[in-house]
């Protein structure tokens, strides 16, 4: 590159020695990652490991009794109960289909 400043001088700036020949590909077995790097050396990043470290497994299960069961990625389970929090109420349409009939907690529609 030639660079002229303001005062009309030029500097000539040669990039060459800072190209990189560097690549990232995956490779055929769709499970790996190879990186070349200046010198041609190539190392594998194995990408079912990395997914391995940072996939969250965990669960949550309906029991169908107001409780659910929560697994976390260390297998310890957790039972959560919302039994307590659920109301009684009912909103439903009319036969006569333009009506809706709520039903409080007491049973009164």
């Amino acid at each position: 590159f030639t660079y002229t400043d303001e005062d009309n001088v030029t500097t000539t700036i040669d990039i060459s020695n800072l190209e990189t020949l560097t690549t990232l590909a995956l490779n055929v077995d769709g499970k790996t990652l190879e990186y070349t790097d200046e010198d041609g050396i190539v190392t594998s990043i194995d990408l079912e490991t990395v997914i391995d470290n940072f996939e969250t497994l965990t669960t949550i299960v309906d029991n169908g009794n107001g409780t659910f069961t929560y697994t976390d990625e260390d297998n310890v389970t957790t039972t959560i109960d919302i039994s307590n929090l659920e109301t009684l109420t009912f909103l439903a349409l009319n036969p006569d289909g333009r009506t809706l009939e709520y039903t409080d907690e007491d049973g009164v529609v």
